[in-house]
């Protein structure tokens, strides 16, 4: 029976985009060498963590019940797949993810907001700046479907006790965020370390080397 729990685990729910060249927004902004891997198509030689895998599902679980409780609602769009092609060096790459969801503000604005699951009481600025980056770039994405403002929200709610919140984030501006995008495409395909951390909830899937050894 416990191989029951097993599959709940590793089935997967990402949606990834069939064009050459693709990538998704949230490996986009991680780890260069895992985001280049993922461009070179390499195989993964290692599993991940059940821990982590359970954090996921849990992250996941949240996502689906904001998407059953505003699939209904004309104010909010939910859980869209969304790509765009941008080239760089010569080489076009197609940038793909689904974004949790915008709230329409009034007849030509909307916001964007993201689910994050996590642990604590607290969400540092660090992660922060992430879930700017990822939700700057689900706007470019959008760009010339929904105008999405400036304000972006993370809405953090914790595994682990009974602590909520409702963050405001500010956004990089569309030209601000194409040229991250640019960079970030530019670095992965030119890029000659491991720079993953390597630690029991954040595994690599391609090496088994820590970061550390391989400076």
């Amino acid at each position: 029976m416990l191989d029951m729990i097993v599959k709940l685990y590793e089935y997967d729910t990402h949606i990834d985009s069939e064009k050459d060249n693709a990538i998704s927004v949230t490996t986009l902004i991680g780890n260069m060498y895992r985001a280049q891997k993922y461009l070179d198509k390499t195989p993964q030689t290692h599993k991940m963590d059940f821990q982590f895998k359970r954090s996921s599902m849990i992250g996941t679980a949240i996502h689906d019940r904001a998407e059953r409780v505003f699939k209904d609602d004309p104010d909010h769009i939910v859980e869209q797949f969304v790509e765009r092609e941008i080239e760089v060096d010569g080489v076009v790459y197609t940038i793909a993810g689904s974004f949790d969801g915008i709230r329409k503000l009034n007849e030509t604005e909307w916001e964007i907001y993201d689910y994050k699951s996590q642990y604590g009481k607290d969400r540092k600025e660090e992660m922060l700046s992430k879930d700017a980056k990822q939700m700057s770039i689900y706007r470019w994405l959008l760009e010339g479907q929904y105008n999405v403002t400036d304000r972006g929200w993370t809405l953090a709610i914790s595994q682990s006790n009974n602590w909520q919140d409702a963050i405001p984030v500010e956004l990089m501006s569309l030209t601000d965020t194409k040229d991250y995008i640019e960079e970030r495409l530019y670095a992965i395909s030119n890029n000659e370390k491991v720079d993953c951390h390597n630690t029991k909830y954040n595994s690599c899937l391609y090496c088994s080397y820590f970061c550390e050894e391989r400076k």
